[in-house]
């Protein structure tokens, strides 16, 4: 039984080692089903399983296995280093049940035990998690106290340039420092490197991609997905590659490429996200998409009936503030505007200041109640994180908005092509195409200057799989036919379509080719 016992194990554990964790899992309850198994090899093999249970596709599934080794090392002395991992990770486990306020006490009892230790690494490393989750509550000035307080002991220590270097960035982020803020990540990039965590990579250019999004530069944003998906397959982490893929989906319709974006919502959902924390970013990433390309079916995978729970259990006020304004648009599309107002309203009374600018407010102005208006509005002035000229951009487009909404259209079609003009210069297309909307009902469309410009530049608008698909309409070829001869969905196809309507300021495939020829 041993010699069984030890192949199952080293079989996991080589399994892990090449990332293949629910392969190593397998392997683990295989070991642990043996009979006669004693108790110190159930309790190392249950925390082997444990890990690879965490970096799977359900995660959640890892909770009692680190509850037990949790009630184990808590009652052994001398197994402060098991003790402080294990309810670090435990905190961990309450992040992705979308529960990162209940989080914080496991994280200062790690605290406690590691200050009670001789061990200075272990101290530095519960602090950095605890700096992590205040940044994720907003909580910037107490992360940035501990941070500094911290600060000599990251520099005599090898390796911990990369959360130092990502932590400062972060912060700099969120006060609105955005040249220190980029040059940190830089740093934070180059120290992951070298770290031998090669998991934290990935996490890095993540990080860095959310805020370049926030601090407005969607072209950097853009470029920073790319590089942490590239990373992430590498380590076959389902729920690390589904967050990515959400993200990246959620920045491409930012910048109008909705086609794109939809085709990486759809991979995100292979991964089966079932986690809470999935949950609440489907819901305030998918659901614009899904209904941007009119997509009932992936529509209903991301309107989950409990992500608004969820998004208030976590008590982070971004998470709060895009999932509400995602869900909001889609009871207004179901016709329950009535819902919508309500739910707008209960989040603007509790958030005090979000960083995501653009999306609560102008949900506000597009479908809350004109009480609300006021607060919405110093929500956008009150974020040091965003750039100047994001600001201005989301101030005229909820100017535009709130005036249609009070029916003073003269202003509104000021104020809606001033925006249209800043989110183009930013190249928030998405952003920009929402501003044209409410041009077009007075025959204003600001894609009307376009109509005498080559086709050569107006191509050169759109994204090169749209200019692709673009170029075979002009040929008068079907949905169908193009889907097969790209190798794409013919779902995709459509929702490319969408987008490059939306560009040139066109409703029908007929208007498109009298445009473009």
């Amino acid at each position: 039984m041993q010699r069984i016992l030890a192949a199952h194990e080293r079989e996991g554990d080589v399994a892990q080692s090449h990332h293949l964790y629910e392969d190593a899992a397998q392997y683990y309850q295989d070991a642990l089903n043996l009979h006669g198994i004693v108790s110190e090899d159930h309790a190392r093999i249950s925390e082997k399983l444990a890990w690879a249970l965490s970096l799977g596709r359900n995660p959640r599934s890892a909770t009692p296995l680190f509850d037990r080794a949790l009630d184990t090392y808590l009652h052994e002395p001398g197994e402060a280093e098991k003790t402080v991992k294990i309810l670090l990770q435990r905190a961990r486990q309450l992040w992705i049940d979308a529960r990162t306020e209940a989080a914080i006490p496991l994280v200062e009892q790690a605290v406690e035990v590691a200050n009670a230790s001789a061990t200075p690494n272990l101290r530095l490393l519960a602090a950095d998690r605890m700096t992590d989750y205040l940044i994720g509550l907003d909580r910037y000035e107490e992360a940035e106290a501990l941070l500094n307080a911290t600060g000599k002991a990251h520099k005599r220590r090898a390796f911990a340039g990369t959360t130092n270097y990502c932590q400062k960035a972060m912060l700099a982020a969120a006060s609105g420092r955005r040249e220190e803020a980029i040059q940190d990540f830089e740093q934070a990039i180059n120290a992951a490197k070298q770290d031998p965590d090669a998991f934290n990579l990935p996490l890095v250019w993540g990080s860095y991609a959310y805020w370049a999004t926030i601090l407005g530069d969607i072209t950097l944003a853009i470029s920073c997905y790319e590089r942490a998906l590239l990373v992430a397959r590498q380590y076959h982490i389902p729920w690390h590659i589904a967050h990515l893929c959400i993200g990246y989906a959620s920045c491409l319709s930012f910048s109008g490429q909705h086609g794109a974006a939809y085709e990486y919502l759809l991979e995100a959902l292979v991964y089966q996200p079932h986690t809470p924390l999935m949950r609440t970013s489907l819901a305030g990433l998918g659901i614009p998409i899904a209904l941007q390309v009119k997509d009932n079916v992936t529509l209903a995978k991301c309107a989950h009936r409990r992500a608004m729970h969820y998004a208030f259990r976590s008590g982070e006020p971004n998470r709060m503030a895009r999932t509400t304004a995602a869900i909001a648009q889609w009871q207004h599309a179901c016709g329950r505007a009535g819902a919508a107002q309500s739910l707008l309203h209960e989040v603007s009374e509790r958030v005090k200041r979000i960083d995501i600018i653009w999306e609560f407010p102008i949900a506000v102005a597009r479908f809350g109640a004109l009480s609300d208006f006021p607060k919405a509005r110093r929500l956008i002035g009150e974020t040091p994180a965003a750039r100047p000229e994001l600001r201005q951009a989301c101030n005229a487009l909820f100017d535009a908005f709130a005036a249609t909404r009070n029916g003073l259209e003269s202003e509104s079609q000021l104020k809606a092509h001033e925006a249209f003009g800043r989110f183009s210069a930013l190249k928030w297309h998405g952003y920009a195409d929402l501003a044209n909307t409410l041009l077009r009902p007075l025959g204003i469309s600001s894609s009307a200057e376009r109509k005498h410009r080559p086709f050569g530049d107006l191509l050169s608008t759109l994204t090169p799989r749209e200019q692709q698909v673009a170029k075979l309409v002009l040929k008068g070829h079907t949905n169908h036919a193009i889907a097969d001869m790209l190798s794409i969905r013919e779902r995709t196809v459509e929702a490319h379509m969408t987008s490059i309507m939306s560009h040139l300021g066109v409703r029908s495939r007929h208007q498109l080719v009298e445009h473009l020829t």
